[in-house]
C-alpha cells in the first residue's frame, strides 16, 4: 500500500485528466470508504469523458449502493450488465428498480432507454 496514495492520483489527474484515471481513483475511494473524496464521484458523473469508460456504470452502480440508494444503485447494475450482455446479471437488477423514481438526468445516461 502507498502512503497518501490520494493524493498521488489527485496529482496526477491535475497533469493527466485521463477519464480511465479517474474511474480508478474513484473505484478506490469507494472501496476504501474515503469518504471525504464521494462529492468528486457524484460531482463527476456528468463528465461525458467519464461516462465512455466502460465501467461507468458498474461504478456508478457500486457508489450508490455505498450510499445506500439502492434504486439508483440497482439502475445503473442493469445499465452495465445489459451492456456487457450478462442477461441473467441484467434481469435481476433491471427488475430491482422503480424507472419512476429515477431522476431525468439519470434516466438520460441509460444505454436502452
Amino acid at each position: 500500500m502507498i502512503d497518501d496514495i490520494e493524493k498521488m492520483y489527485l496529482n496526477l489527474i491535475k497533469v493527466n485528466s485521463n477519464p480511465y484515471l479517474k474511474i480508478e481513483f474513484y473505484n478506490m475511494i469507494i472501496d476504501n470508504n474515503m469518504t471525504e473524496y464521494f462529492e468528486i464521484i457524484e460531482k463527476n458523473k456528468h463528465n461525458s469523458e467519464i461516462q465512455s469508460e466502460y465501467f461507468f456504470y458498474f461504478l456508478y452502480g457500486k457508489y450508490y449502493k455505498k450510499m445506500n440508494s439502492e434504486n439508483l444503485s440497482n439502475f445503473y447494475f442493469c445499465n452495465f450488465y445489459r451492456m456487457v450482455n450478462l442477461t441473467n446479471k441484467s434481469n435481476y437488477y433491471c427488475s430491482k428498480y422503480d424507472i419512476n423514481s429515477i431522476p431525468k438526468i439519470d434516466k438520460s445516461y441509460a444505454i436502452f432507454k
